[in-house]
């Protein structure tokens, strides 16, 4: 017990901003949780595995916000366990691994009063300066292959990470997804990411640039026509685009470049 007073009196000798200093410093990410899951601190490192300034991360509660976007999910497992939990995550917005240790603090009635969390890029943990295991002349451990990202979104601020967190709870449903943007800011990037993401990712993905057809032909295109519709069809006629990629996703690009009559 002296040995326990006497560390706690150490711990309030230092200054507040040498906990400051450390926590600000530290390498990996280091996030605290209440025990309803909302976040009420996270260090500067925190914004590279979410996405999100520290001081925005109070809005996040892991219990809720990020249901279904880290795998296999740690929280709810640390609180039903009452233990800390090592796992490795993986972050279904960026495709990354983590190494992520979950830690249930408890007060000094054994109830839960905070939820710690330290987390590493699994990549980062795989490149060394100085390796023991190559000081010491032996058989370096292979690393493992590099993770790839399944699509080209290129980005790591909190717009891009917000953009793809609400198209990914969109893929989950079948509703007709509108984006809204300029040409060349990369609709059809994201509409590529919502389909790879939806549970159509299996079936087709067709995109069309609505703006390249002229008018009097876009409904052949989407719809398809009959054997000799029309003058110069084809004798066996064509399926539509709308057929081609039934149960999976049609892209239908620069579509406000259409006549109004022809958008109805």
């Amino acid at each position: 017990m002296e040995k326990i007073l006497d560390y706690q009196q150490y711990l309030l000798d230092l200054p507040k901003e040498t906990y400051i200093t450390i926590l600000e410093n530290c390498y990996s990410e280091i996030t605290v949780a209440n025990t309803d899951g909302d976040v009420i601190y996270a260090n500067p490192k925190s914004i590279e595995c979410h996405g999100i300034l520290p001081e925005n991360m109070r809005d996040i509660n892991f219990l809720t916000s990020y249901n279904g976007l880290w795998t296999p999910p740690s929280t709810q497992y640390a609180i039903d366990t009452g233990r800390t939990v090592f796992c490795r995550q993986k972050y279904l917005l960026d495709k990354k691994l983590h190494i992520t240790i979950t830690t249930p603090v408890y007060d000094e009635n054994n109830e839960l009063e905070m939820i710690v969390y330290t987390s590493m890029d699994d990549d980062a943990i795989q490149h060394f300066d100085i390796d023991y295991l190559e000081e010491s002349g032996s058989n370096k451990i292979s690393a493992r292959e590099k993770q790839k990202s399944d699509n080209n979104i290129v980005g790591n601020s909190y717009i891009i990470y917000k953009t793809l967190n609400r198209l990914y709870q969109a893929a989950k449903s079948d509703i007709p997804v509108l984006l809204l943007g300029e040409t060349g800011v990369g609709k059809s990037l994201f509409a590529k990411y919502i389909h790879d993401c939806s549970p159509r990712k299996d079936a087709p993905f067709i995109s069309i640039n609505c703006a390249s057809i002229p008018d009097n032909l876009i409904e052949s295109e989407l719809f398809g026509y009959v054997p000799y519709a029309f003058t110069g069809a084809s004798p066996k006629g064509k399926k539509g685009l709308v057929e081609l990629a039934n149960g999976g996703t049609l892209f239908l690009d620069e579509i406000g470049e259409l006549e109004w009559n022809i958008q109805v």
